[in-house]
């Protein structure tokens, strides 16, 4: 979902398998021999740290400890599925100029080896030849060179789309006429007119879902736990500092309980210097550096509501740049881990959300996210215990999960229609900030449906 994307041509698609479905929420352990979950957005250069130069086992998975690939999706490894277990359905994904990458990238191996056995990928659709050889080698999975040679692979559950901006919407229709169900990349269309041109799949009521996974993380999870318990009363102010563009915008609409309203939108950006941190690869700063660093600050007034949107691209990287977040109602407010609300209107609560990890202190238990607990109470517990996973790749789990369940009949978590009206706000911040006016939004064909 990053805006450089779009810089980038080629693509992918990968598919995946599944056996005998079992009854959901079933773990087992084993040996890690087979890549699963979401293929890489870049593939880096042989001999690069974190790059396709490390070490592999007969499989083609990366071995524990050693550099992986970068792409959150594609760190989302498994065990070999076995009888009776949930295995990851389909992927289609853009591959970008050897020796890209992508923020946020853990080594994959160990999470190959610690996952509970859940998701597999099937096969990749790689249109370039020469990459398509270099990810069967690197990941011992097929590769295709078109969609209907994808297809074909037997048990086919659903496939995630992850392509770049303009190509997505164009797939997104093919594999609909085809009845094949989607799990699509944020954004689901680059602009206003590729939105409404989805409408016809939303209307028809496509299986189709979007991986915005924010929503998950387990501090984000938490948070909107304690949102929606009451315990703050109705909020009506929600300040987002975590996540850039739809991301952020996403998390204020779930915290306000924002579906289709209308908003005033004003925005401002301020350069400001700042040492600069690892980059893009996180390669550590040879030396002092002085950057500009972008912040673009929106309001979004949802008449009774209001959301602030505060983010500079340098807070995915930076050592000083941290996250912030305050959710206020008129009973309490979360301000990031602190939580303060009145039990009656003379009983003050004060509350810290604190961390649970297995294997610190001499604990033996492993080294993973137990959960989260807000005072006496779990308000958010790790579904992927004891899989050794970073916040964002326990996110992207969820969201595989959930398409399992969206696929066998189960709810929507995160549809077309929402995920369109996130990117139209995001869309129109951009144009009160290059405007310097404040825009109005309008209600969109996607939200007449």
């Amino acid at each position: 979902g990053y805006r450089d994307r779009r810089q980038y041509p080629h693509e992918r698609a990968a598919r995946c398998v599944r056996p005998n479905r079992p009854a959901v929420g079933r773990i087992d352990h084993g040996d890690a021999t087979h890549v699963g979950g979401i293929a890489g957005n870049r593939l880096r250069r042989p001999g690069r740290p974190g790059g396709g130069g490390h070490q592999q086992n007969g499989a083609g998975i990366p071995r524990p400890g050693r550099p992986g690939p970068i792409d959150p999706w594609m760190r989302l490894q498994v065990a070999p599925a076995k009888r009776g277990q949930v295995r990851a359905k389909a992927i289609a994904q853009r591959i970008a100029q050897p020796g890209r990458s992508q923020p946020g990238r853990l080594p994959a191996g160990q999470v190959g080896h610690e996952l509970p056995e859940r998701f597999q990928i099937g096969g990749l659709l790689v249109r370039n030849a020469e990459k398509r050889q270099a990810l069967e080698t690197r990941w011992g999975v097929p590769a295709y060179e078109t969609l209907d040679e994808l297809l074909r692979v037997p048990d086919l559950q659903f496939v995630v789309v992850a392509v770049s901006w303009s190509a997505t919407p164009v797939l997104l229709k093919e594999l609909a006429s085809r009845n094949v169900p989607a799990l699509a990349e944020t954004p689901p269309a680059p602009d206003l007119e590729g939105l409404i041109s989805l409408q016809p799949l939303i209307k028809a009521g496509a299986k189709i879902q979007v991986a915005e996974q924010y929503q998950f993380q387990p501090l984000h999870a938490a948070r909107l736990a304690i949102t929606s318990s009451g315990k703050l009363g109705t909020i009506t102010q929600a300040q987002i500092s975590v996540a850039h563009g739809y991301h952020g915008v996403s998390l204020m609409r779930k915290f306000l309980g924002i579906t289709i309203d209308s908003a005033t939108i004003s925005a401002k950006s301020f350069d400001s210097p700042l040492v600069a941190g690892p980059d893009r690869d996180f390669h550590l700063p040879e030396q002092e550096k002085v950057e500009a660093s972008k912040q673009v600050i929106a309001y979004l007034d949802f008449g009774g509501k209001l959301g602030v949107y505060d983010f500079t691209y340098a807070q995915y990287r930076s050592w000083v740049r941290a996250p912030r977040m305050l959710i206020r109602g008129e009973r309490g407010e979360i301000n990031n881990t602190q939580v303060h609300y009145l039990e009656d209107f003379q009983t003050p609560i004060s509350i810290e959300l604190q961390r649970q990890n297995a294997g610190e202190s001499g604990n033996l238990e492993g080294y993973y996210l137990k959960g989260i607990l807000a005072g006496s109470e779990w308000i958010y517990r790790n579904p992927f215990v004891p899989g050794r996973l970073s916040d964002d790749e326990i996110a992207i789990a969820t969201c595989l999960e959930h398409m399992v369940r969206f696929v066998e009949g189960g709810p929507e978590f995160y549809g077309l229609a929402e995920a369109a009206q996130d990117h139209y706000l995001n869309i129109m911040i951009d144009q009160a900030l290059t405007t310097g006016e404040p825009v109005k939004t309008s209600l969109q064909p996607w939200t007449q449906i």
